[in-house]
C-alpha cells in the first residue's frame, strides 16, 4: 500500500491506488523507438473500435459494484482540480457524462453544471503494467486522450474508500453522436 500513498501524495486526482492486472508488456524509460515501439503495442491492445456489449454510467456501476467486478463504464476525462491526467503515470479522472446541452469546457462556467459536477460519480482510470503497476507515462501521452473526452473504459473495480479504480483492459473513444446518445440514456 505504501504505493499508493506516494502517487496519492504525488497525485492531484487525489484518492488513487493499486489494482491487480497486467499487460505482459516491458515499458522501456528510455527515449527513442523501443519506448515508442512499447507505447504503440499499448495502444494497439487498449484502444478498441467495438463498444461493449453493456456500458454502464458511473452512478450504476457505483450502484452494483463488487470488488473485482469486470465493468464497462461511460463517462468524460475531466477534473476540476486541473488536468484529468496525472503527468508520471497512467491515470486518468472520468466523471459522469453531462445532461445534453451542458457541455461546456469548464462546467464551472454555468451554475447548473457546477452543481450536477460536485454531485457527479466519479472515478480513477489506470493502465498497469504486467506486474500491476501503474505505467509511468501519462495516459494523454500514452493513448492519445485529451480532457473533456468521452470514453467508454472496460476494466476492473476495485475501491479505496469510497472512491472507484478502474484497472482499464479496453477502451473505446466516443464519437459525439455516441456520447449524446449515452447522455440522453443516462440523464433521462
Amino acid at each position: 500500500m505504501s504505493h499508493v500513498r506516494t502517487i496519492t501524495r504525488r497525485h492531484s486526482l487525489q484518492r488513487l491506488g493499486l489494482l491487480a492486472c497486467g499487460w505482459g508488456l516491458p515499458l522501456t524509460t528510455g527515449c527513442g523507438d523501443a519506448q515508442s515501439r512499447a507505447f504503440d503495442e499499448i495502444r494497439r491492445k487498449l484502444l478498441v473500435e467495438d463498444l461493449p456489449p453493456r456500458t454502464l454510467s458511473l452512478a450504476e456501476a457505483y450502484a452494483a459494484f463488487e470488488e473485482g467486478q469486470q465493468v464497462a463504464v461511460v463517462g468524460r476525462i475531466f477534473s476540476t482540480l486541473g488536468s484529468p491526467f496525472d503527468r508520471d503515470t497512467a491515470a486518468f479522472n472520468l466523471i459522469e457524462l453531462p445532461k445534453p446541452g451542458h457541455s461546456h469546457d469548464d462546467p464551472n462556467d454555468c451554475p447548473f453544471c457546477k452543481r450536477d459536477l460536485e454531485n457527479a460519480a466519479s472515478a480513477i482510470v489506470q493502465v498497469l503494467d504486467a506486474s500491476g503497476q501503474v505505467l509511468k507515462a501519462s495516459a494523454d501521452k500514452l493513448l492519445g486522450l485529451s480532457k473533456n473526452q468521452d470514453v467508454v473504459v472496460a476494466g476492473f473495480v476495485s475501491k479505496v474508500g469510497d472512491f472507484m479504480l478502474i484497472s482499464a483492459r479496453l477502451m473505446h473513444v466516443l464519437s459525439q453522436e455516441k456520447s449524446l446518445e449515452f447522455a440522453k440514456r443516462i440523464h433521462g
